[in-house]
């Protein structure tokens, strides 16, 4: 009887007791969990870094487009088309310095020192004067071949001190080294923040909220960008920011 009885009670006073539980005044004095607040000093931050990148972007891209159709082709009597940057050669690069390669090309070209022309038509003009020492000629086509070697040296070294000058030019007119640099430094910086904020504990969906904002903001970087900084990243830390954006939901939910 006492056993019923207490089952009762408890069936009959268990709803008016979560009622009280569940009202205002006990709710209120009931502890929330405190968010992280370096995780929500963050937070606030980042809507400035990604500013940042994203004006750095946009002025990028400005540049690049007024700049780039200015930027010279080195003349082709300057250029070998294979070979190595060795010698003071130095690779066909465009306003980025990234290789350049030209339509139809395999391969950035290599363009010539003053030097390395001028031994080019010495060899060919020693080359000219053995043949006139020789009792039968090496040919017609020897010595048009040797002929054109000289004139094509002759060329790229009246041609190759305009070029380098017109480059240099463009290069100090549009500071693009400059714009190129702040685009590097503010996409690197808006990972690096990202994955600081998702290393940062978190205690409320508030949290995770934050880190969800970091992960977003990556996915609105320029694919480029996002690509390299990714590579970097998997390269120095084990742990993805998918995980970390994962450990972290499942810690609240």
């Amino acid at each position: 009887m006492s056993n019923n009885l207490n089952r009762r009670d408890l069936l009959t006073r268990a709803p008016a007791a979560l009622a009280v539980i569940a009202s205002p005044a006990v709710a209120s004095a009931v502890p929330a969990t405190a968010e992280n607040p370096k995780l929500l000093a963050l937070g606030a931050k980042l809507p400035e870094i990604e500013q940042a990148y994203q004006d750095a972007l946009k002025a990028w891209s400005a540049a690049w487009n007024l700049w780039s159709p200015q930027w010279p082709l080195a003349p082709e009597a300057c250029c070998s088309k294979w070979g190595a940057e060795v010698g003071g050669r130095e690779m066909e690069r465009d306003i980025r310095g990234v290789g350049l390669i030209r339509e139809g090309a395999r391969a950035p070209w290599m363009i010539k020192t003053a030097a390395e022309m001028e031994q080019d038509i010495e060899r060919a003009r020693e080359s000219l004067a053995r043949d006139d020492r020789r009792k039968r000629s090496a040919g017609k086509r020897f010595r048009r071949y040797r002929h054109e070697e000289i004139a094509s040296g002759e060329l790229g070294l009246a041609l190759l001190p305009g070029y380098l000058a017109e480059r240099e030019r463009i290069r100090r007119e549009s500071g693009f080294e400059a714009i190129d640099k702040a685009r590097n430094r503010t996409a690197d910086a808006l990972f690096a923040f990202a994955r600081e904020v998702l290393a940062e504990q978190s205690s409320t969906i508030e949290g995770v909220r934050i880190k969800a904002q970091a992960c977003a903001a990556l996915g609105r970087m320029h694919s480029y960008d996002a690509r390299w900084a990714q590579l970097g990243d998997t390269a120095k830390h084990k742990a993805s920011m998918a995980g970390l954006l994962g450990k972290a939901l499942l810690e609240v939910i």
